[in-house]
């Protein structure tokens, strides 16, 4: 019993860390799009998608933590570059 408690605790605190850094992410990209208006609506539609990605790939990593390093570390570099990708469009 105190197990399954302990478990439901842990699921819940690791989905709040996944739910705000996703957020986070998000807000970052829409406050840096909002304020760089020189962008069309079609750019941004990508951008927030290409943001979207980078979200899924940074929470993969956060789950697979602590049950596979190897999976972690690939979700994490996909992120990283993806990020730059990114950040090298919006700059350009």
């Amino acid at each position: 019993m105190i197990s399954s408690e302990n478990e439901r605790a842990d699921a819940a605190k690791e989905w709040a860390m996944y739910i705000t850094v996703s957020c986070l992410f998000i807000l970052i990209v829409s406050v840096i799009c909002f304020f760089a208006p020189v962008y069309r609506l079609q750019d941004l539609l990508f951008r927030m998608f290409d943001a979207v990605i980078i979200c899924v790939l940074t929470v993969n990593g956060l789950y697979y933590l602590k049950k596979n390093k190897g999976v972690a570390c690939a979700s994490f570099l996909l992120g990283f570059i993806n990020m730059g990708l990114l950040v090298v469009l919006m700059v350009r």
